[in-house]
């Protein structure tokens, strides 16, 4: 079909171009014309969203996975361009926009780590510290490594004592930084602190021996 020969052309147009020097806006054009006949076509997509983020066209690129989002059928990539979409949005400053994106990512996967891991900071950001310690929770029952699952305990002891006040819970995440990092001084000191909040000086005292 006339439709068909022209997105060959148009993605033959672009791969061309990529190559050449100093003709990458000729490229995007090209993928551009390729994506709005079919952006499933081949790497018509990836090639596009790469060089959009490349370029620094975050609206373009926004616009570009709510096109392929709505065509999209399977559940796993429904959740991968929510997830994109909404880092991308977040990028753009619609902070609820994007967390929306990413609670639609996490209703498909639950356990999407990286869905949580973003989900978590912006709902720190707009100070929902409900909904980022559930996702903090979550998100250091699944990360696989010691390192990473430090860093959310971290986060987690931050909450608990400067937001929530859940002294607590406080003492739990930052020991449970300490199993992962016996000589983390500043995971000392945050337990410190949490003793002093308590009033509990002779376990601050003795925490820092």
């Amino acid at each position: 079909s006339v439709s068909a020969h022209a997105l060959a052309a148009w993605h033959a147009a672009g791969l061309k171009w990529l190559t050449a020097d100093g003709m990458r806006e000729r490229a995007i054009v090209a993928f551009e014309h390729a994506s709005n006949i079919d952006p499933t076509f081949e790497d018509v997509f990836s090639r596009l969203s790469e060089l959009y983020a490349e370029e620094g066209r975050t609206g373009d690129l926004a616009e570009l996975l709510e096109r392929r989002l709505a065509g999209a059928e399977d559940d796993d990539e429904r959740a991968h361009l929510e997830v994109e979409l909404g880092r991308t949005l977040a990028e753009l400053g619609d902070d609820e926009a994007a967390r929306k994106m990413f609670r639609r990512a996490l209703d498909k996967r639950p356990d999407n780590t990286h869905a949580l891991a973003l989900y978590a900071e912006l709902s720190a950001k707009r100070k929902d510290w409900e909904a980022a310690e559930h996702s903090w929770v979550r998100l250091a029952r699944l990360l696989p490594t010691q390192d990473e699952q430090r860093g959310v305990y971290e986060r987690l002891g931050d909450l608990y004592a400067k937001h929530s006040l859940n002294y607590a819970r406080a003492e739990v995440a930052w020991r449970e930084v300490l199993k992962r990092d016996e000589r983390n001084e500043n995971a000392l000191l945050r337990l410190v602190e949490v003793y002093r909040a308590q009033d509990n000086t002779a376990q601050a005292i003795e925490t820092y021996e």
